[in-house]
C-alpha cells in the first residue's frame, strides 16, 4: 500500500468493514478512525482513546488484517493507537490522511492530501497553565503526580471547582506529561459520562469482563466531571470496584468535580468516602492579578497585541472563568483578521457587550478610567503610561482616587491597572486629590458628576 494511496485504500477498507459488522458497531468503532503508514508494511489506525484502541485489538484485529489484505494484497501489521498517544510519536511528519465514510469519499487528489484533524492535547500543558493563589495547590498536586512515578502521599487527588477554571486542563496536562516522559506508564483520560456509556455498551455486548480488565490495568486513571457518575447503581458499583482495584495496586487516580465530595448528591456514601481518602483541593475563580496573567499569556499565544488598558478592561469584565476570557480573545482575534485594525478599548467594549458583559454603569476600574478619559480628554493609554505631563497626571490621579473611593480593590490592584504603579504612588495620588477637593469646588463638581455617570 503506497503512502499516496493510503487514504483511498483505507476508505475502501472501511467500506468492506461496514459490510461485515452491524451499523451500530461500525459507527461506534470505525466511522471516525484515521490511517497512516508507519512503514511499507505497518498500518497505524488512529482512534479516539485508549479504550477504543484496546477494544479494537481484542475484537477486530484479525478482521481488519484480513480486510486490508483483501483490499491491498499486502499482509500489513495493524496498530491501533489512541489519538493522544499518536500525537507524541516520533513519526508525526509521516503523511496522515483522514478516513471517511464511503459516502464522503473525496472527489479529487487535492482532498486526499488533507492533514489529519489533530486533537488539542498539546494545548494542555503545565507550562501554559497560569498559576495563581486560587489554583496553586491543585496545580502543584497535579504536577507532582505527573512527574513522579512512585506512589504519592495523596491518592486519589480530587480537584473541584466551577466550570472553566482549569480542572480539565490539569487532567490533560498530567496525561500529556506522562505520555512524553513516562512512556511505560499507561495513562487514561475519560469523562464520567464516557465511562458510563462504555460500561452500558459492555453490558449490552456482554463484554463486561473486557471492560473491567481494561480499566483495572491502567497506571494512572483520570476521570473528569465525576459528578455525572450519578444514579445508576450498576455503574457506581463498577466504578467502586475499579477504584479499589487501582488503589490497592498503588495506581494513581485523579478526579475532577464541580463541587466538593460532601456536596455530591445521588452518589453512594462508600464512593464519597473514597474520594476523600487522598487530597481534596479546590480551584476558585481567578483573582484580578491571575486574570491579567491569563489574558497576557493567551494573547501572546494568539499573537494578539493588547495594550495594558485593554488587558485591564477584559480582566475586569470577563471575570467568571478562563473560558470566558478565551472567548473574548477569540472574538478579538476575529476582529483583527476581518477589519485589519488594531484593538481599541471601543473594540473590547463592543465584544464584551456582545457576550453579555455590561461595560457601562458599573463601578470598576476600567469604567472609571473610561469615564475620566471622556471627562478630561486624556486617553486611557496615556493615563496608564509613564507620561508626566501635568494634565495626564491629573487625569491619572483623579481616576486612581475614584477607584479607591468606589471599589474594594487594594492599592496594589489599583496600581496594576494604572501601568503597574506601586503602592506608594497610588497612596500619593489619593492624598493629592483629597487635598485638592477641599480647595477646588470645580474638581468637587467633576468628581460628583463622574460618580453619577458610573451609577447610570
Amino acid at each position: 500500500m503506497l503512502v499516496e494511496a493510503c487514504w483511498v485504500e483505507w476508505t475502501h477498507c472501511l467500506r468492506e468493514i461496514r459490510d461485515q459488522i452491524n451499523p451500530r458497531s461500525y459507527d461506534q468503532w470505525f466511522a471516525r478512525t484515521e490511517a497512516t503508514l508507519v512503514n511499507p508494511t505497518t498500518l497505524r489506525i488512529i482512534v479516539a482513546d485508549a479504550i477504543s484502541a484496546d477494544w479494537l485489538r481484542k475484537h477486530y484485529q484479525k478482521m481488519v488484517e484480513d480486510v486490508v489484505y483483501d483490499t491491498t494484497e499486502i499482509r500489513a501489521n495493524i496498530e491501533f493507537i489512541p489519538q493522544a498517544e499518536n500525537a507524541f510519536r516520533n513519526d508525526l511528519n509521516q503523511d496522515l490522511f483522514r478516513s471517511a465514510t464511503p459516502e464522503n469519499q473525496p472527489d479529487s487528489k487535492t482532498e486526499q492530501n488533507l492533514p489529519r484533524e489533530s486533537g488539542n492535547l498539546s494545548n494542555y500543558t503545565f507550562d501554559n497553565f497560569v498559576v495563581g493563589d486560587t489554583n496553586r495547590m491543585a496545580f502543584s498536586s497535579a504536577y507532582t503526580i505527573a512527574s513522579n512515578n512512585s506512589q504519592t502521599t495523596y491518592n486519589p487527588l480530587f480537584i473541584f471547582g466551577g466550570p472553566g477554571l482549569g480542572k480539565t486542563h490539569l487532567l490533560r496536562a498530567i496525561e500529556n506529561r506522562v505520555l512524553l516522559e513516562h512512556t511505560t506508564q499507561r495513562v487514561l483520560y475519560v469523562t464520567a459520562e464516557e465511562y458510563m456509556r462504555r460500561f452500558i455498551e459492555a453490558i449490552q455486548d456482554r463484554s463486561t469482563k473486557d471492560f473491567k480488565e481494561l480499566f483495572r490495568k491502567i497506571d494512572i486513571l483520570l476521570v473528569d466531571d465525576v459528578q455525572f457518575l450519578l444514579k445508576g447503581e450498576q455503574t457506581q458499583n463498577e466504578f467502586f470496584h475499579t477504584f479499589n482495584a487501582l488503589h490497592e495496586k498503588n495506581c494513581k487516580v485523579v478526579l475532577t468535580c464541580d463541587r466538593s465530595p460532601d456536596k455530591i448528591e445521588d452518589i453512594e456514601e462508600r464512593l464519597r468516602s473514597r474520594f476523600k481518602w487522598g487530597l481534596v483541593t479546590g480551584i476558585e475563580q481567578p483573582d484580578l492579578i491571575t486574570r491579567i496573567a491569563i489574558i497576557e499569556s493567551k494573547a501572546k499565544s494568539l499573537n494578539l497585541d493588547l495594550e495594558k488598558e485593554t488587558v485591564a478592561l477584559i480582566a475586569n469584565h470577563a471575570a467568571s472563568n478562563v473560558r470566558e476570557i478565551e472567548g473574548v480573545l477569540t472574538s478579538l482575534t476575529a476582529h483583527v483578521a476581518i477589519h485589519q485594525s488594531n484593538i481599541s478599548t471601543d473594540t473590547v467594549n463592543a465584544v464584551l457587550r456582545q457576550r453579555g458583559r455590561v461595560t457601562y454603569g458599573m463601578r470598576d476600574i476600567s469604567n472609571i478610567q473610561l469615564a475620566v478619559s471622556e471627562s478630561t480628554g486624556i486617553p486611557v493609554a496615556l493615563m496608564v503610561s509613564r507620561s508626566r505631563k501635568q494634565e495626564v497626571v491629573h487625569a491619572r490621579y483623579l481616576a486612581i482616587y475614584l477607584a479607591h473611593t468606589v471599589t474594594k480593590d487594594t492599592y496594589s490592584t489599583i496600581g496594576i491597572q494604572f501601568g503597574g504603579r506601586d503602592h506608594s504612588t497610588v497612596l500619593y495620588a489619593i492624598q493629592s486629590i483629597s487635598k485638592r477637593l477641599k480647595l477646588d469646588p470645580g474638581l468637587k463638581k467633576t468628581v460628583s458628576t463622574l460618580l453619577n455617570q458610573l451609577d447610570a
